[in-house]
């Protein structure tokens, strides 16, 4: 009496690889469609960097668990009030540019979001395309903004009607924050009056310290000395009190 066959692997190998596949690209368009719309979650903002050259102002923003997503391109923007900017991505970095608008528009807000489409990189079998919403606190803007302070004054030069001063300064610091500043315009005020001046460089490290090169008219500044006042130093909505 024969003994009854099992079924022919061999033959069914390639059905059964097909069906695998097909099995595959199904839960990938399922999950696909289900995640599509949700929020990307688990990411925070580690740090911030505000590099402002000229009339310019570079922000970078560096979000934690951000490493393993790509963006969709031309996708991502960060709000803040009446305003909406785009963002370009690299690594864990978000950048954008603004102009001293911006800028004050941006520190006058408690927190911006940043929104857009992206992929996440981190799974092993497809992609996902998800809806990021990051908010980010500003508060500690206003802080820095009015914290700035000065430990020490050393006249550079004068030279051509105008004077140099280095300043050595600190601020208090509640998150990891790097600033640079060079060739901006600002004010020298007293309660009597405003003049021009220059931040020719001014650099504020995440301990709260750095260090600053400001060129004042000589005339503007020895008129303000005399008068007895206060004296503030302020650019971009940041103000460094120097007596007062």
């Amino acid at each position: 009496m024969r003994k009854g066959r099992g079924p022919d692997l061999k033959k069914a190998s390639p059905y059964i690889a097909v069906a695998v596949v097909l099995l595959i690209i199904i839960t990938a368009i399922a999950s696909s469609i289900y995640l599509k719309g949700r929020k990307l979650g688990g990411i925070e903002v580690e740090s911030l960097y505000f590099g402002i050259f000229g009339d310019t102002c570079d922000l970078t923003v560096e979000l934690e668990g951000f490493d393993d997503v790509d963006t969709v391109e031309g996708s991502l923007k960060v709000s803040f009030g009446e305003y909406s900017l785009p963002l370009t991505h690299e690594g864990s970095n978000v950048t954008g540019v603004l102009n001293e608008t911006h800028f004050l528009a941006l520190a006058d807000q408690d927190a911006a979001r940043i929104t857009g489409e992206v992929v996440a990189l981190d799974t092993s079998i497809f992609d996902l395309e998800l809806d990021l919403d990051v908010e980010v606190d500003l508060s500690f803007i206003h802080t820095l903004a009015r914290s700035i302070g000065v430990t020490d004054v050393e006249i550079i030069s004068v030279e051509e009607g105008n004077m140099t001063i280095r300043l050595e300064i600190e601020a208090d610091l509640t998150r990891e924050v790097v600033m640079d500043m060079k060739n901006v315009t600002g004010q020298v005020v007293s309660d009597s009056t405003a003049h021009e001046l220059i931040v020719s460089y001014l650099r504020l490290d995440p301990d709260g310290t750095g260090g600053a090169e400001l060129m004042i008219p000589t005339a503007s500044l020895l008129t303000i000395f005399l008068s007895g006042d206060p004296i503030t130093l302020s650019s971009w909505g940041f103000e460094i009190s120097i007596n007062g």
